[in-house]
């Protein structure tokens, strides 16, 4: 974010929009085009169709950061106790792939 002082606004780069230009401009415009109408479209259906929300959910994830949602997420020791294959114990950190992990 640019701040200008003789705007009231920041000077986003490409790919960013919002007040701060914290959000990304990709989904942002998924979930609506050039303004907030889409996203609040969905908060306002979800409060009597919570469907709507579940099906909008990766939209609505997708304006977080990588690290953000790695600590939304689970942990695998949360997730599982033990695991096995063909009567071989697994190395949960080694035969599962982490999907959240932004590496």
């Amino acid at each position: 974010c640019d701040m200008d002082t003789s705007q009231a606004y920041c000077t986003c780069s490409d790919g960013w929009t919002g007040t701060y230009c914290a959000v990304d401009a990709q989904a942002f415009g998924n979930l609506g085009g050039n303004s907030s109408e889409g996203l609040i479209d969905v908060i306002d259906t979800g409060k009597t169709n919570p469907a709507t929300v579940i099906s909008a959910l990766p939209a609505l994830l997708s304006f977080l950061t990588d690290e953000q949602r790695v600590e939304m997420s689970y942990l695998v020791e949360d997730m599982i106790v033990d695991a096995t294959f063909e009567e071989q114990t697994l190395d949960v950190r080694e035969s599962f792939t982490f999907f959240n992990d932004p590496s």
